[in-house]
């Protein structure tokens, strides 16, 4: 399947999820058990796997089980941060991180040789490395940044540009989202 089918597919899925947002304030008739509850100036998103922190101006999502592997809704592995979204419709209009959790690393393939003009990155969070690429697609500009925690493996991909909205891979919000992760027990 092409990139471009690929991304098609995902973005149709993420929109027919919409009805399962947990961006903003949280809801009481939530269709899952993923929640949002409000803390210090961030939402925490529960997807039932990991929480996340949302700081104010971002919401977090739920990402579509593409692969129908869960409930054919969404997939509790993975999630959406949208800088400036109120909903998972936002995802069309503004940057945001798509993150990913293995729980066994090998299970991850990099889509890095995918992208002719990728580059090498590293993002250090609060002493951890991140390491992993920035490339474009259909011009838009992307990174891939990676964190294995024993056979586990974290996975952030960004849209990095959406109009005039951008995201920084440096700046303190990214750092807030992914130094939040958090595997629950």
């Amino acid at each position: 399947m092409s990139m471009g089918r690929l991304t098609a597919v995902l973005l149709a899925a993420v929109i027919s999820c919409a009805a399962l947002t947990a961006c903003g304030s949280p809801s009481a008739d939530s269709v899952s058990a993923q929640t949002g509850k409000a803390q210090e100036n961030t939402v925490t998103y529960d997807t039932t796997v990991f929480t996340v922190c949302a700081p104010s101006g971002w919401c977090a999502a739920p990402a579509p089980d593409t692969l129908k592997e869960y409930d054919g809704k969404t997939n509790p592995d993975q999630v959406y941060v949208i800088k400036n979204g109120k909903s998972a419709d936002d995802i069309m209009k503004y940057p945001y991180i798509w993150i990913s959790y293995y729980q066994n690393a090998e299970r991850f393939v990099s889509p890095e040789s995918m992208y002719s003009d990728s580059r090498k990155t590293t993002v250090d969070i609060n002493g951890t490395t991140w390491e992993g690429f920035t490339y474009t697609s259909s011009g838009y500009p992307g990174a891939c940044i990676t964190l294995r925690e024993g056979e586990s493996l974290w996975v952030a991909m960004f849209v990095l540009s959406h109009g005039e909205y951008n995201i920084d891979l440096n700046e303190q919000d990214v750092k807030t989202v992914l130094s939040s992760l958090k595997i629950k027990q």
